[in-house]
């Protein structure tokens, strides 16, 4: 066992960069090997405590527990970089439709609801000769929610309130935000406003998601997001990877 450890440089290991591995070398400190038997606590003293667990680890000792379900989001961010400079509201509204859409379905996944919505926009800060705008804001829902259409609502009310005419629009995004078990919910004794528990609404977002999930991203949504028809803002992917692994039509084909 250490004969192979001592043949694994340490550049091998995750977590020990270049500089990790020149300064561990100024110890004696050369492969795997010497990493295994390194003193613990003064590598932890000397670096980091991920560093001490890595050894220990190495070592046969359990440090780091293994997740078999990760822990819901706390909050859920859904944002792109524009393909070409926008202008409006309007095509500010779109993108901010189709990407309130991936978010309200990854917040649907996880079973939770949003308690608050919020939008940013950016303008290129590396632009200096452009003028800059970066203006972020929030909208408390009037009860938590995952509705599609709900978010999208609070979400056209707080980009129309951070609009300004006469920026370069390079980037936006959505927030949900104050996110909770979609099986807790605390009833409002004056309030109408739409609960997510209601049958109908819940079918309704079912189908929904099934739908884009059987039949691609994009496929159903919000009417007026522009997810069927190519849109200037649209983030330009020609150079894109294929997806050879799980993608039929993208599998190489070789000519004789």
């Amino acid at each position: 066992m250490l004969s192979l450890l001592a043949s694994i440089e340490l550049r091998e290991v995750w977590g020990v960069g270049r500089k990790t591995a020149m300064k561990l070398a100024e110890q004696g400190i050369r492969s795997v090997a010497d990493l295994r038997t390194a003193d613990p606590r003064r590598i932890g003293e000397r670096y980091s405590v991920v560093m001490e667990r890595t050894v220990r680890e190495l070592r046969g000792e359990s440090c780091i527990d293994l997740e078999d379900d990760a822990p819901p989001r706390q909050q859920i961010i859904a944002s792109r970089s524009f393909g070409a400079p926008v202008w409006t509201e309007a095509e500010l509204a779109e993108s901010l439709r189709a990407y309130m859409g991936r978010a309200a379905e990854k917040l649907r996944r996880q079973h939770s609801v949003a308690g608050r919505v919020g939008v940013w926009l950016e303008t290129n800060r590396h632009r200096l000769q452009d003028a800059q705008y970066h203006p972020s804001g929030t909208l408390p829902l009037p009860a938590p929610s995952d509705d599609t259409a709900v978010l999208t609502q609070a979400a056209m009310a707080v980009l129309h309130h951070l609009y300004r005419d006469g920026f370069r629009y390079v980037k936006a995004g959505v927030m949900l935000l104050e996110l909770g078990d979609r099986g807790v919910e605390q009833g409002q004794l004056f309030a109408d406003a739409h609960s997510a528990s209601e049958p109908g609404h819940s079918a309704l977002m079912t189908t929904l998601d099934r739908i884009n999930a059987k039949w691609g991203k994009g496929t159903l949504g919000i009417g007026s997001a522009g997810l069927q028809s190519p849109r200037r803002w649209t983030m330009k992917r020609g150079t894109m990877t294929p997806a050879y692994t799980t993608r039929w039509s993208d599998l190489a084909i070789v000519k004789a």
